[in-house]
């Protein structure tokens, strides 16, 4: 241990060892790796002393003379820019801004993004940036918009009548002075119409092994030409086609081919009743009997092959043309099309309040059984049989008519003895002719379980920005305050409610609140659907916690607001799940509910507390005020 200690020196000692080594004395023997033993030894410690130090020399020194390498300023030449080459901002020129003009293919990309953005909502506003785009500068970009326009008619069939509707604008427009849309589009039609589909088919799936995949694109291709039809239809219903070229394409199609007569149905179906019409008026009014000639011969050519077609899909499919006709183009089931924002709510609202009234169709005057007959008619002008006691004799064909057959009466009247069961269902008539009267209308309201659903729906729809008025309105057919199940839908309507903004933010909290307490408040929820409805947001607060860690904090929101505004009490936490009172912090929850409520701390609050507190609680805070007194 001594030998590892560090044995300090100081400067005069480490001073004389030095000359002591120097001025070695006689008896003075160092190791020899370590001797310095020269005669010159001084003179040579003295050059090291004196010589410069290596790396460590900080004496000033003068400054480095910079080499220019730039020639002179007034040599220099300004550099030469090409103006054609180099790179140009798209937004500034010289501090202006740029007016360069797009190329046609970067007007037909912006084309395209607007006419994927198309539909009925955003109709005037998209049609008129495809205007401002330029697209009518030259015929060359004006038949790209055309192919892109025909093109997203063919695979959005249900758009048809709008991108009709975008052609017959864009009509309107000239190229160098000239109206040339409408005779590109009808060549452009006119181009797919002639297509050969099979031989399509054929090309598309040739490099295709999968016979599944090969499947599939035949039925596109066959899809999209159905489309096509659908579009022309559209077309002629907006005065972009003649007559004249409509009845051309339907005897085109009017063939013994199942595709093609798929294809007549198609655009007969879309347009035949303009085109009846047409041909009427030109038939009347002009003198013109050609297209409604051509018109019923087509139709004669339909007829014969309902009876003689090439399948019975093709038959089933062109006798519902005709009787699609005959009911005066009107359909028996209504299609589905697409339609604007604002006209799928009016229809759901409407829905909603036919769902919440309910009522029983009416049903026609004649009492239970069958309508009387023409024969029944004629006994009804024959005069009254009145016998002794001065009652009227009713034909037995009327009566039996008029209460039906299969009632008690009935069989009373023909001589049979009527069933106990019939008597019992029998009434007494104080006439010949008493009418059944009509049966109270019974409403009908949701399950509890769509209750819940709808109620989501219902305020994602009021938080975007509906109206509140109509959200109540809705939640009041809904739920049918005071009808038997009511209860349940209102528990449910709170519990959907409630689980929904708890993973949402504090705005959506307060419209679910302004709402809820404006349906308490107006009788359009019972109280008793609280207690219910809060069951699943409290026994699942903590696991809606871990995705949502303001869930706590929005459900003590919205419990303290109905115990603020008296439409439950504190106490109902007693009843609440099981695992919500033993690991949901519920006594924790309690108290906070009480602060946020900002009344005076009751003794009855205080003991809900207490009862609610768990023994880790008590570890924490001995009683509820000091609880309380945490927070």
């Amino acid at each position: 241990d001594k030998q590892k200690q560090v044995k300090r020196l100081s400067a005069d000692e480490l001073l004389q060892m030095r000359l002591d080594y120097m001025n070695a004395s006689s008896g003075f023997n160092p190791p020899e790796a370590v001797a310095w033993l020269d005669e010159d030894r001084e003179e040579q410690i003295l050059k090291i002393h004196n010589a410069r130090r290596k790396g460590g020399d900080v004496t000033p020194r003068a400054p480095r003379a910079v080499k220019e390498t730039a020639p002179p300023l007034e040599e220099c030449e300004p550099i030469k820019v090409n103006e054609e080459t180099r790179w140009k901002a798209k937004h500034m020129v010289d501090g202006e801004e740029a007016v360069e003009e797009d190329s046609d293919e970067v007007v037909l990309k912006k084309a395209l993004l607007i006419l994927n953005k198309l539909s009925l909502t955003t109709f005037e506003k998209l049609s008129q940036e495809l205007v401002d785009l330029g697209i009518a500068r030259n015929e060359a970009c004006l038949k790209g918009i055309i192919e892109l326009i025909v093109e997203n008619a063919h695979v959005q069939p249900h758009f048809a009548s709008m991108y009709a509707l975008l052609c017959a604008q864009l009509s309107q427009w000239q190229v160098g002075g000239k109206k040339v849309f409408k005779k590109m589009l009808l060549s452009q039609c006119q181009l797919e119409f002639e297509k050969d589909t099979s031989a399509k088919v054929q090309e598309a799936i040739a490099n295709i092994e999968d016979p599944e995949e090969r499947e599939y694109q035949a039925a596109l291709i066959k899809k999209n030409y159905l489309g096509h039809m659908r579009f022309i239809g559209e077309l002629y219903k907006n005065d972009m086609i003649k007559i004249d070229i409509m009845l051309w394409c339907l005897k085109t199609l009017l063939e013994d081919d199942e595709e093609q007569l798929e294809c007549f149905t198609k655009l007969m179906t879309t347009s035949g009743g303009s085109l009846e019409q047409q041909a009427i008026a030109l038939r009347d009014q002009a003198g013109k009997p050609t297209s409604y000639i051509q018109l019923q011969e087509c139709w004669k050519a339909v007829d014969k092959l309902t009876k003689k077609g090439p399948s019975n899909r093709i038959k089933f499919m062109l006798q519902d043309l005709l009787d699609l006709r005959a009911n005066g183009w009107v359909e028996r089931r209504q299609k589905e099309t697409a339609k604007t924002m604002d006209q799928i709510r009016k229809e759901v609202a409407k829905e909603e309040r036919n769902r919440g009234k309910g009522g029983m169709p009416s049903k026609p005057s004649g009492g239970l059984g069958r309508r009387s007959s023409t024969g029944d008619v004629r006994l009804l002008d024959k005069k009254p049989v009145v016998d002794e006691d001065g009652f009227t004799q009713v034909p037995r064909t009327i009566l039996c008519a008029s209460i039906g057959e299969g009632s008690s009466l009935a069989m009373a009247a023909v001589g049979k003895k009527p069933s106990s069961s019939s008597m019992r269902r029998a009434v007494s008539l104080p006439s010949a002719q008493q009418e059944e009267k009509p049966a109270a209308p019974t409403k009908s309201f949701p399950s509890p379980d769509d209750c819940s659903d709808l109620s989501k729906k219902l305020l994602k729809e009021y938080f975007i920005g509906g109206d509140i008025d109509d959200a109540v309105l809705s939640i009041d057919e809904m739920v049918g305050f005071g009808h038997d199940g009511s209860i349940e839908r209102g528990a449910k309507v709170i519990e959907g409610g409630t689980l929904l903004v708890l993973e949402m933010k504090d705005e959506e909290v307060n419209k679910f609140l302004t709402i809820l307490l404006r349906c308490l408040k107006e009788n359009k929820i019972q109280r008793k659907s609280i207690a219910m409805g809060m069951n699943d947001p409290l026994e699942f607060l903590r696991d809606i916690e871990i995705d949502a860690p303001l869930a706590r904090a929005h459900l003590v929101k919205i419990v303290a607001e109905l115990v603020k505004e008296q439409h439950v009490g504190l106490d109902f936490l007693l009843e609440s799940p099981e695992y919500f009172r033993e690991e949901g912090k519920a006594g924790s929850f309690a108290a906070k509910v009480q602060m946020a409520t900002g009344g005076e701390i009751t003794d009855a609050d205080v003991d809900v507390i207490e009862k609610l507190m768990t023994a880790d609680d008590k570890a924490t805070h001995a009683t509820a005020r000091d609880l309380l007194a945490s927070l």
